[in-house]
């Protein structure tokens, strides 16, 4: 749920309204918190590569190299390298009940 909250903040902030959340390391080998993550904000989580500060360690090193010309064809050359897993949300309404509770906990 306090996923759920930075979530709303940052959609606040930004005045985007996120369609997916992407996540990387070794925190999305555990299914089970990919899933609530998806049904705990309402939306789709694309889970991988498990490797994701490494890789993004070697994309930028090849953009100052200029093997890349940017950032943008790095996350397609990962794209293209790694096998990506979607977590889509379950029914919202048991996930909703627990975040207004989870607000009222908390206090905001």
């Amino acid at each position: 749920m306090k996923y759920r909250v930075v979530f709303e903040r940052l959609k606040c902030l930004t005045g985007s309204d996120f369609t997916s959340v992407r996540a990387g390391g070794g925190g999305i080998q555990n299914e089970a918190l990919s899933q609530a993550t998806a049904n705990a904000l309402g939306i789709q989580v694309v889970a991988g590569p498990v490797e994701a500060t490494s890789c993004g360690n070697v994309i930028t090193q090849m953009v100052g190299m200029g093997c890349l010309p940017d950032f943008k064809a790095g996350r397609e050359l990962i794209s293209r390298s790694f096998e990506f897993k979607t977590f889509t949300p379950a029914a919202g309404n048991e996930w909703e009940a627990a975040y207004v509770k989870f607000k009222a906990i908390i206090g905001i």
